[in-house]
């Protein structure tokens, strides 16, 4: 998804009202040691990592195994991973196909 971009409408359908919500995330599954996202896995990466050393809110990106801690576990992984991420691929029939618009709404083709 990186460099993509999304147009998002919301609206109701045929003027009706509501509320609702919508979120976006990103993770960096692709390269879990990659902390600060650059695309490599190394010192920067680590120096994030001790400084998130301890509890941290779940999602925090030093927290590599998940588990709500910044710990020995998360370090191991960071130094497994240590090097240059490997490029996101799509898997086989994954490929971004175009949008075509139909009045004022884009639609998957």
């Amino acid at each position: 998804m990186t460099g993509n971009c999304y147009k998002v409408r919301l609206g109701g359908a045929n003027g009706a009202d509501g509320t609702g919500q919508i979120s976006f995330s990103c993770a960096a599954a692709d390269c879990p040691g990659d902390v600060d996202v650059d695309g490599t896995v190394g010192i920067l990466d680590f120096l994030a990592l001790l400084a998130a050393w301890g509890p941290q809110p779940l999602g925090h990106s030093a927290d590599i195994d998940g588990d709500g801690v910044v710990g020995m576990i998360d370090f191991l992984a960071l130094l497994a991973a240590w090097g240059s991420c490997p490029q996101a691929r799509m898997p086989l029939g994954e490929a971004v196909r175009p949008c075509a618009r139909r009045g004022d709404a884009l639609y998957r083709t």
